[in-house]
């Protein structure tokens, strides 16, 4: 690939195709839609992305689901990392049934290729049950779960469609979370409130034993 005098040479073949023993990979899948049950007074995305309302019919979730594994895997060479993360407006409202159908698809075409494949989920908690636990244990997903402090702090902005706060029930998917095994971090969103009392949200992350956490 390298030519006389360097001129014109292929150098992401030359350093990334023929060098690499193997490569890392990442695919965010990104969205939401109307259907969602939460409210939030900040965001970092809208909710139109690759989970819109009209993409929610099975049969245009298995094409479209198909089409972006097939475009990603054929890239990937034998000893690579792929990491599929979901994250944005919120993931689970796809239902747990288009997340089991994804990951059997990807793990067919992970093993095809020898690709090693891992998983991760940024959500508002607020659909999660049991058997989202199940799901997410099996697969090994490293999850974060969104939880902005103490009830006060959290229900200021986390809010559902009827205005009601969000804390109890995410913390109840929390302790869900250790009850079953599954790997996750908090994310705790940095507001004003918060910056004014860390006092109280130190107690709060020593009181819920929570290990590990990421301010945003």
């Amino acid at each position: 690939r390298v030519k006389n005098g360097w001129e014109g040479t292929d150098w992401w073949g030359a350093f990334m195709n023929e060098g690499a023993q193997q490569q890392n990979h990442s695919l965010t899948l990104t969205g939401g839609s109307d259907r969602s049950k939460f409210a939030m007074s900040y965001s970092y995305t809208d909710n139109e992305g690759i989970m819109g309302a009209d993409m929610f019919v099975a049969q245009s979730w298995g094409n479209q689901t198909a089409k972006i594994l097939n475009n990603t895997f054929k890239d990937l060479d034998p000893g690579d990392y792929l990491t599929i993360a979901f994250q944005g407006g919120e993931p689970t409202i796809a239902g747990l049934e288009f997340f089991r159908n994804f990951s059997a698809m990807a793990n067919e075409h992970a093993k095809e290729k020898k690709v090693t494949l891992s998983w991760a989920l940024q959500t508002n908690g607020l659909l999660i049950d049991e058997d989202w636990c199940q799901y997410l244990r099996e697969e090994n997903y490293l999850v974060g779960l969104s939880l902005d402090g103490p009830a006060d702090m959290h229900d200021d902005n986390r809010i559902d469609a009827e205005g009601k706060g969000t804390f109890k029930k995410v913390l109840e998917t929390k302790k869900l979370f250790d009850k079953s095994g599954v790997e996750y971090n908090v994310l705790m969103t940095l507001t004003s409130s918060m910056a004014r009392h860390p006092k109280q949200v130190w107690d709060f992350i020593v009181k819920e034993n929570i290990r590990f956490v990421q301010f945003v």
